[in-house]
């Protein structure tokens, strides 16, 4: 039984998909993922996130594919969660954590990034020496999980 729980998409945007859904709403936070799977609601809810996402069970690569692809190409910025045995016996609220989580790590990742390339494109100036010292330090930081050390050298770069 394949299924996707989804929050904050209106239903015009899936119905081409052909697909088994539920929709989550804050009153889900508590429940465990694989009693939200059992559940059937198919009025359009909200939830009180900042981001809309699709919770994938039990689909095979290439169907979980055709969803993100197809949402993606009508606009949507959705986070696409796969389900595993792991997080089915989280509660919708535990999972929400680890990938905004999670979410927030690749976006500060994909922005330092973004300026560590610029900036050693631009560092052959009258700085060169602190330049290369701070893109140093951005790699290392860059290299590891702390959002807020990559918030911080983020601005940094972004004074240079």
């Amino acid at each position: 039984m394949s299924k996707c729980l989804i929050a904050n998409i209106s239903k015009e945007m899936i119905h081409d998909l052909k697909l088994d859904y539920s929709y989550l709403s804050d009153q889900d936070l508590h429940t465990k993922m694989k009693d939200l799977v059992l559940q059937s609601n198919q009025e359009e809810t909200r939830m009180s996130l900042s981001n809309s996402f699709v919770y994938m069970f039990d689909y095979g690569e290439d169907k979980m594919n055709e969803i993100t692809d197809s949402l993606k190409s009508k606009g949507i910025n959705a986070i696409f969660i796969a389900s595993t045995p792991h997080n089915l016996s989280w509660t919708l609220k535990d999972l929400l954590d680890e990938v905004m989580q999670e979410h927030h790590l690749f976006q500060a990742k994909n922005r330092l990034k973004e300026l560590l390339q610029k900036k050693v494109q631009v560092s052959q100036n009258e700085n060169k020496k602190q330049i290369e010292k701070i893109l140093m330090e951005a790699f290392i930081i860059y290299q590891g999980s702390d959002v807020n050390a990559m918030e911080e050298m983020i601005k940094r770069l972004e004074n240079l």
